[in-house]
């Protein structure tokens, strides 16, 4: 009997010194033979190590070492073409992510431009006609939502009663309401008056 059909008989029969030195005598080959394809020296030895299992397991099929050595080789390179695939796969995926990303971001960005130009104008719009107010209703709505004062502070600023603070509020609110329907910005205004009575 050869030495190399001896040393496969071995490997057949699950030998651990005989598979041990299969691994010593393909493995630094094999991950070189993987890192020249993936250029990644750990994933080679990852896949080798994999491969080598794999042999193991299956080690009552190879009838030499001539079949081990091309089940390793061919079972090394699927495996490296696989992980390719598989980067290019997550590649292309962070790619269109980042692109995903971006174009969120210019949208955010676009609307919240466009939301604080909106705001912009129409609260320059609000002021213009708050300023139209007769005097005693601008200084009620002027307390009331651009200092954020309560109605009882009001009262007590303008020493009327809160319930002429509330009426006083009502009525400037109906005046602004009916000219802001007329000039078809009523809608924008509405969440920006939107406030809890206190």
């Amino acid at each position: 009997m050869q030495p190399a059909a001896l040393h496969i008989t071995l490997i057949q029969k699950g030998d651990a010194g005989a598979f041990e030195a299969l691994y010593h005598r393909f493995y630094k080959k094999l991950c070189y033979f993987v890192d020249q394809l993936i250029h990644d020296s750990a994933v080679a030895e990852e896949v080798v190590a994999d491969t080598l299992n794999k042999c193991y397991r299956l080690r009552e099929r190879f009838g030499d070492l001539d079949a081990v050595e091309a089940f390793c080789r061919v079972t090394c390179r699927n495996a490296a073409y696989d992980h390719l695939r598989a980067q290019k796969r997550v590649h292309v995926r962070k790619e269109e992510l980042t692109l995903l990303q971006e174009q969120e971001e210019r949208l955010e960005f676009e609307r919240t431009a466009l939301h604080a130009l909106i705001e912009a104008e129409t609260m320059k719009r609000l002021h213009d006609e708050i300023n139209k107010l007769p005097q005693r209703r601008r200084e009620v709505i002027q307390l009331y939502y651009l200092q954020n004062l309560r109605t009882e502070e009001i009262a007590e600023k303008l020493q009327i009663t809160t319930a002429t603070v509330h009426k006083t509020r009502q009525m400037a609110l109906e005046q602004l309401k009916n000219v802001f329907t007329e000039k078809n910005i009523l809608a924008s205004l509405a969440a920006l008056l939107i406030r809890p009575f206190l």
